[in-house]
């Protein structure tokens, strides 16, 4: 039984890590924020003193990479995107980053990343 797929790799395929890091190679070059890249799991971040200005570059290079995906055939799932924010004040400027549907991004104290755990 042959089955034929629209979009994609085969599951397992020697092929597929290959392909895929050569789909997302130029991936965090579009967006202006620091970027981090390690195979399938992706982050930015921005630093400076104006928690204003961070805010809205972070907005700009969420907004890009979801046009880049958008673009490229990626779906990408909210349920895994949150925002920490770093600081030393004790009552910070508030952030508000959404996603592309509309929905806040979750501020949350820490984040496991490539199971480092920043807080």
């Amino acid at each position: 039984m042959t089955k034929r797929l629209a979009k994609g790799t085969p599951q397992g395929s020697v092929l597929s890590p290959i392909l895929f890091s050569l789909m997302i190679n130029d991936f965090p070059k579009r967006i202006t924020s620091h970027a981090a890249l390690y195979t399938d799991d992706f982050c930015f971040w921005e630093c400076g003193s104006d928690i204003t200005l961070l805010n809205q570059l972070c907005q700009r290079s969420l907004t890009k990479v979801f046009k880049w995906c958008k673009d490229c055939g990626f779906k990408l799932s909210s349920t895994k995107f949150a925002a920490v924010l770093f600081t030393r004040k004790h009552n910070p400027a508030p952030i508000s980053l959404r996603l592309q549907d509309g929905t806040h991004l979750p501020l949350k104290n820490e984040y496991k990343y490539l199971e480092l755990t920043f807080q």
